[in-house]
């Protein structure tokens, strides 16, 4: 996998904490941007890939033994042991490709798995950052995990209740078509765009607003 530093550069840095400061001149919301490299080890799926290496492996042996005239003889004359190493050298092919090649992984991983576990790494993340901590409960971060390819919107109590879980759930949609349709850079910056919209109507700019949270991406690297 391409390191996120190579994805998103400095400059890069720059454009999205542009495009972040520029949605919150028109709202009082606070406007966090994430970018993770991975947001879970995903444990599971070179397990499940493993089965499938095995499962596939003694099929295909017992496919090649069998004939038109004697599948059931040939079936039978495959062996205990034969079985058994086939089984083994499917199994760590299976696992070894899963989890080499991430397309495997996000699909032996599943969507409810890697949706959880991307949920959770944003819920770390808008906790460390203390998203939570704005005066006016008004702080929102959105979490974007590039090898699970998902997008996770987190936000305080009164951008819930102002602004509804629907529209949250419309930027995530679009922050996500933007991350498939092009560069990672523009989807973030997609995201502080769309953020913004959505944003300013509910909690429109006052002359006593405060900047109380960094307008600075945060660019996760995946744990060494």
């Amino acid at each position: 996998m391409v390191s996120i530093r190579t994805i998103v550069n400095p400059d890069d840095v720059r454009r999205v904490d542009a495009a972040i400061a520029a949605a919150e001149s028109a709202t009082d919301a606070e406007i966090v941007v994430a970018v993770v490299e991975r947001a879970g080890s995903h444990r599971h799926a070179p397990l499940v890939g493993g089965i499938v290496g095995a499962l596939f492996a003694v099929a295909a042996q017992v496919a090649v033994r069998a004939t038109a005239e004697g599948i059931v003889a040939r079936i039978f004359d495959v062996s205990l042991l034969d079985v058994g190493g086939l089984a083994i050298a499917g199994f760590a092919i299976g696992a070894w490709a899963t989890r080499r090649i991430p397309a495997l992984e996000r699909f032996f991983a599943g969507d409810a798995a890697l949706y959880e576990e991307c949920d959770e790494k944003a819920a770390q993340l808008y906790a460390e950052h203390e998203v939570w901590r704005t005066r006016a409960r008004h702080g929102v971060m959105v979490c974007v995990a590039l090898h699970e390819r998902m997008v996770v919107i987190r936000a305080d109590e009164a951008v819930e209740t102002r602004v509804g879980e629907a529209a949250l759930a419309a930027v995530a949609d679009a922050v996500g078509d933007a991350l498939v349709a092009g560069p990672v850079p523009d989807a973030l910056i997609v995201a502080a765009e769309r953020l913004g919209a959505v944003l300013s109507p509910a909690f429109p700019k006052t002359a006593s607003d405060l900047n109380e949270l960094p307008n600075h991406l945060l660019v996760i690297p995946a744990p060494t």
